[in-house]
């Protein structure tokens, strides 16, 4: 069984150039490195400052704990570029094609 992850952010939208190089230079770099992530994908809206990361993982507790993972290091960078974390969702895949 595989497991999905979705995460909401909200995000000010005046900082959406700083949030995209940073995700650029520092997140996909780390992120591809996790183990058991087999999909990961970024959407955001640049009007309303709204963010989703879908992310698909071998195992429940990878999911669980990307944000372990992934570095305090650099969800504090992201929370100094003004992203606020909304909610985390963990769900097992039904169906995919």
């Amino acid at each position: 069984m595989t497991y999905v992850r979705v995460d909401l952010a909200a995000f000010d939208p005046t900082r959406h150039d700083d949030i995209q190089r940073h995700h650029a230079e520092h997140a996909l770099p780390s992120v591809r490195q996790l183990p058991g992530l087999r999909r990961y994908t970024l959407g955001i809206d640049q009007t309303t400052g709204r963010g989703i990361v879908v992310s698909e993982w071998d195992t429940r507790k990878q999911a669980d704990e990307l944000p372990e993972t992934y570095g305090t290091e650099a969800v504090q960078q992201l929370t100094e570029l003004g992203v606020t974390w909304e909610g985390c969702y963990i769900y097992d895949v039904a169906a995919e094609i």
